[in-house]
């Protein structure tokens, strides 16, 4: 499926080509369980950045790199600085080297935290994983509700190819209908309060 997505994206001219193998050969390691959900939302979370190599963060390129090269200690200090000052793909990176321990310590709690300062900045690849935590109880209480509630705004705006809705509709299957429809109110209410309240 990965490989079919990454011809999917340089057909189409956007970023791929040895970004997209190294993140296949990063995400051949994980279990099926995140293999099915983490590789596509990583993999579409950078594939579908501008493509322009002068407007790219350093951290997009020094985590690109690292994937390559498995020398994650360069990707870390630049993305966790660019991650302080707010961008949100350096947040969301940093939350996968916090989940992965590339570059630090495996660290579930701060990858969560990564994950919900760029989530609630908008940014749907943040969304997606933090609601992944929040199924997986992964940093975070094992909460279904709340994984509801991230997928559900996710789905608003992530492209229709990171399969936002399908997860958010795998967990209501797990939820009875008051909570499914608490995490709807949830999700409207973080949506309309811009973020602020979640």
């Amino acid at each position: 499926m990965l490989e079919r997505y990454c011809s999917n994206v340089n057909a189409t001219g956007s970023k791929g080509g040895s970004v997209a193998t190294a993140y296949i050969a990063v995400f051949q390691g994980l279990s099926k369980a995140w293999l099915s959900r983490l590789s596509v939302i990583g993999l579409m979370a950078f594939a579908l950045q501008p493509s322009s190599a002068t407007s790219e963060p350093s951290c997009v390129k020094d985590f690109t790199i690292a994937l390559q090269t498995e020398d994650w200690g360069l990707a870390y200090a630049t993305c966790r600085a660019e991650a302080k000052r707010g961008d949100t793909s350096a947040q969301t990176n940093l939350g996968y080297m916090y989940l992965e321990g590339k570059g630090t310590l495996q660290d579930y709690a701060a990858a969560a935290r990564w994950y919900q300062k760029a989530a609630v900045q908008g940014d749907w690849s943040g969304q997606l994983m933090l609601g992944q935590m929040y199924e997986g109880g992964k940093g975070v209480n094992r909460d279904l509700v709340q994984a509801h509630v991230w997928y559900n705004i996710a789905a608003k705006s992530a492209p229709k190819t990171a399969k936002a809705a399908d997860l958010r509709e795998q967990v209501a299957g797990k939820l009875s209908p008051t909570q499914v429809n608490h995490a709807h109110r949830k999700a409207r209410l973080c949506i309309s309060s811009n973020y602020s309240n979640c």
